[in-house]
């Protein structure tokens, strides 16, 4: 009896060892998973899970944020529903191509938030494909919108320049930091009378009179060091 209560006793506390080894398991466990959910819902990009037909499964706390999205009212909507209607047709292809193709996709869209403004989003997606159940696409939205205006403001304002380069009388002339021309307006060509074709990629010095062409390299010089103007 002694020896059976011994083993008893020696059992009991074996039990109990474990069980506190298991709540110590289940502690980190839920604390890593915290971790996880923490990491996955304010992470700096928007992630989103969708079905192969584009439907939203998933999606984080800065994926919501960026497209106004409403967990209760939105929950299964499709993602072709945020695509700007100019992009509609891309996306489809977009998804299809995601469907077919285990390598990393990525592409750009403009997309119409739920208040009906408009960011421009660069979209990266991987077809994740499960050893049972139905393959999911896996998304990642970064928002552009500031590079996307960035480079629309450039453009307008180097379509602005072209404009005024073009129909000015002035002879507007633009070289690079070695001398060589790279743009000739048409008064250009009308006061020099060399055509865009002749002139282009030739040095600048070649319009200077001889006899000041050394005070026009120093005048460069000192506008490629910084100095005056």
């Amino acid at each position: 009896i002694k020896v059976a209560n011994a083993q008893l006793k020696s059992n009991q506390n074996e039990l109990l060892r474990q069980n506190e080894v298991l709540l110590g398991a289940k502690a980190e466990l839920e604390e890593s998973r915290s971790r996880y959910v923490s990491l996955y819902e304010f992470a700096p990009a928007a992630y989103l899970t969708l079905s192969r037909l584009g439907e939203i499964q998933r999606i984080n706390h800065t994926g919501i944020a960026l497209l106004g999205f409403d967990r209760n009212k939105d929950a299964g909507r499709n993602f072709s529903d945020f695509v700007a209607e100019g992009d509609h047709q891309r996306w489809a292809e977009f998804l299809e191509e995601a469907q077919q193709n285990h390598d990393r996709q990525s592409a750009e869209f403009a997309l119409r938030r739920a208040d009906a403004t408009t960011l421009h989003v660069k979209v990266e997606s991987s077809l994740q494909a499960p050893l049972s159940g139905t393959p999911l696409i896996r998304m990642t939205l970064t928002d552009i919108s500031a590079r996307k205006l960035a480079e629309m403001a450039l453009r307008r304002s180097n379509e602005h320049y072209e404009a005024v380069t073009q129909s000015s009388n002035d002879a507007i002339i633009t070289a690079d930091s070695n001398g060589l021309i790279v743009a000739w307006n048409p008064s250009a060509e009308r006061i020099f009378g060399y055509a865009p074709g002749e002139i282009i990629g030739q040095p600048l010095a070649t319009l200077i009179p001889p006899r000041h062409r050394d005070a026009h390299h120093a005048g460069v010089m000192r506008v490629l060091s910084g100095g005056e103007q």
